[in-house]
């Protein structure tokens, strides 16, 4: 549907509204919202022009919608944010991590991560 293709957002591509539960993330607030909370987060690193990025839009909203209060659900262009996708590694689009507490746990890479890897 139109609502998900790419918006402009201050001079920025952006996959997400301003009436998203999506939390758009950046390098500034990453270590606050994210590292030093004690809540879950489910973040998904992008690029705006990637068409998986694009595709999985419509269901990160739906996700972020059905878990609202349980789980935070947050996105991150790293090509704006380019030292939060070097951070972690980031070399595929989409990548998706889950923060609980001290526990970092990467779920999906476009570079065909087998298995849930997490890290302390």
């Amino acid at each position: 549907s139109d609502v998900y293709k790419r918006q402009e957002y201050m001079g920025l591509l952006a996959l997400y509204s301003d009436q998203s539960k999506v939390v758009q993330l950046s390098s500034s607030d990453f270590q606050m919202r994210v590292i030093a909370s004690k809540e879950i987060w489910f973040v998904k690193f992008y690029v705006p022009w990637c068409v998986f990025c694009q595709n999985l839009a419509p269901d990160w909203d739906k996700t972020a919608d059905a878990l609202e209060g349980i789980i935070n659900l947050g996105a991150i262009d790293v090509e704006a944010e380019k030292s939060i996708g070097a951070r972690y590694n980031v070399q595929g689009f989409p990548t998706l991590y889950l923060f609980i507490g001290d526990k970092t746990c990467l779920l999906y890479t476009s570079d065909a991560a087998d298995d849930l890897l997490c890290v302390d």
